[in-house]
Formats: structure tokens, C-alpha cells, sequence
């Protein structure tokens, strides 16, 4: 599936969240949608920690928690590679060594903001680690 296909899937996915999100008047859980609708989304979105995964990090997390733990890659430290996703991907997240000494090397992600703006940030990290 070419790029353009695929990005146009994915906005189509999104569609889908967000209508049903319109339709119940809340954020839908899983149950809220048909088995090919979920099977259809996953394929298109994925979860954080498969896409992250996919780009080569070790991912921890982001299972019924809207966190996900970044190992830093060769052993560089949770400042640098804070510093380095933000400014070669534009993309933030919080360095783990600001949660105590067991964080070093880790970086956390949260998936609180917006969808799109969780789903760009995911293509982000994966473009620059590519």
C-alpha cells in the first residue's frame, strides 16, 4: 500500500473514532465498535508501544495506561535523548531520570493530547529513527 493510500486509511480510522465519539457522547472503548471495525483501526493506528517497537526502540508500557517508557538507544541518557527527539523529531516527551535514578536512560511518553497529534508523533519518531 503505497503512502498516500495508507495515509488516507488512516484519517479514515481516525473518522471512525471520532464519529463514534460524536455518536455516544463519550471517548468509545473497544466494545463500542464492531470486530471489523477494531480489526480495521488497529491495522491502520496500532498501539503506541507497536508502532514505537517498529521503529526499533525497546518500548514498556502503554498496556491499559496511557504512559509509554523509552529505552534510550546505545546507552545514551534520558537528557540527550530527550534532547535529541526534540530536536531532530519535534517531538517532546519527559526525560526518566526526572522520576529518580531507576528513569536514567528512559524517556515517557504520554498519549493525554490529542489523537492526531499522538499519531504525528508517533510518525515523527519513527521518520527520524528510520
Amino acid at each position: 500500500m503505497d503512502d498516500t493510500v495508507r495515509e488516507n486509511k488512516q484519517e479514515q480510522a481516525i473518522t471512525m473514532l471520532k464519529m463514534k465519539q460524536v455518536e455516544i457522547n463519550r471517548l468509545p472503548k473497544k466494545g463500542d465498535f464492531e470486530p471489523y471495525e477494531i480489526s480495521f483501526i488497529k491495522s491502520m493506528l496500532g498501539p503506541w508501544p507497536r508502532a514505537l517497537e517498529a521503529a526499533g526502540l525497546k518500548v514498556y508500557g502503554g498496556v491499559n495506561a496511557p504512559y509509554i517508557w523509552l529505552k534510550a538507544p546505545n546507552g545514551i541518557g534520558s537528557w540527550r535523548f530527550f534532547e535529541q527527539m526534540l530536536y531532530e523529531a519535534n517531538v517532546v516527551g519527559t526525560p526518566g531520570v526526572g522520576f529518580g535514578p531507576s528513569g536514567e536512560g528512559y524517556i515517557r511518553l504520554t498519549a493525554f493530547g490529542n489523537h492526531e497529534d499522538c499519531v504525528e508523533a508517533m510518525r515523527r519518531i519513527r521518520k527520524w529513527l528510520a
